[in-house]
């Protein structure tokens, strides 16, 4: 990172940044073509859950390509100023890498829908077969995280 003053280096603080977050940006390639989409997601132990449709050009080039780079935004705040090069953006965020997992089995697939709504708060949670059945749940394994806030030392 070239602003290393910015940087957050403390592993908790990292995963208490994806533990408020949100919305991720999901980032895919296949054939040297890139593809980023924004999703919800659910964040537990160093992993990430998000669920999406069986079928999609997502699913499609995870399948063919299960490599994986994300970010989350938190804190985010625009600082205006009477000078046009005075305006700034507050925030924190992280950059991470990891290995996508498409889970299979029902067991696995409630699991990870699990940790998604405990993320947004629903703490009892039940689903329809069917629909599970129908839903593609992604776990991605982090291998790699890296953090930055703006300002520098904003609390």
């Amino acid at each position: 990172m070239r602003r290393t003053d910015k940087e957050i280096k403390d592993h908790i603080e990292l995963y208490e940044i994806l533990s408020k977050g949100q919305i991720i940006r999901l980032a895919m390639a296949m054939n040297n073509e890139p593809y980023v989409v924004p999703m919800n997601y659910g964040f537990k132990d160093g992993e990430l859950y998000l669920h999406s449709a069986l079928e999609g050009k997502k699913i499609e080039m995870l399948r063919k390509n299960p490599v994986v780079c994300f970010e989350v935004s938190v804190d985010t705040e625009l600082k205006t100023s009477p000078s046009s090069c005075g305006w700034t953006f507050c925030f924190r965020s992280v950059i991470g890498r990891g290995k996508a997992h498409i889970l299979t089995d029902e067991k696995s697939k409630i699991e990870g829908l699990d940790i998604i709504m405990r993320h947004f708060g629903s703490m009892e949670n039940s689903y329809k077969p069917e629909a599970v059945a129908k839903t593609c749940v992604i776990k991605i394994v982090i291998d790699e995280l890296t953090g930055k806030m703006s300002p520098v030392g904003r609390e």
